[in-house]
């Protein structure tokens, strides 16, 4: 809520609430920052063994939930991530999509979607593995899926 109004509501209190409410707040200017992130190339750090390193977000395939962990793979390997899918989710911005709890991919690398009898699962160009997509996104990744046709 940015205003709000006691009846009885005189004119130029409602022009006023309006007013406010029209101006972006703060949530609303980081969701919009969080979706240009999709151009802007982020480095993320992570661990590999006893290295750490960066790696730019367009090297980065998919990230998984292992534990209290994030598991990034990426064109170079994998690594570990300190930081949880949420934050991951909304550091990396619209080039990623969300297909289950566990599983956070990038569009670029999505290859194709298979259903059968086990469940929906997604083949990613440069990942030998089958990452799972919940029922609940199956239709945000059919949709991608046309859309990219």
């Amino acid at each position: 809520a940015s205003a709000y109004l006691l009846k009885p509501i005189r004119r130029e209190d409602l022009a006023q609430a309006l007013q406010k409410a029209s101006q972006p707040r703060r949530a609303q200017l980081g969701k919009l920052l969080n979706t240009n992130t999709a151009e802007k190339q982020i480095k993320l750090p992570i661990s590999s063994g006893r290295s750490q390193e960066r790696i730019s977000s367009n090297e980065i395939i998919c990230c998984l939930a292992d534990q209290k962990l994030t598991r990034v793979v990426h064109t170079g390997g994998e690594g570990l991530s300190d930081e949880a899918l949420n934050q991951l989710e909304s550091k990396l911005g619209g080039a990623f999509l969300r297909v289950h709890r566990a599983a956070l991919v990038a569009r670029q690398h999505i290859h194709r979607l298979e259903v059968s009898e086990e469940g929906a699962f997604l083949h990613l160009q440069g990942y030998n593995q089958a990452v799972p997509v919940s029922r609940r996104q199956l239709a945000a990744v059919r949709r991608l899926l046309r859309e990219a046709d």
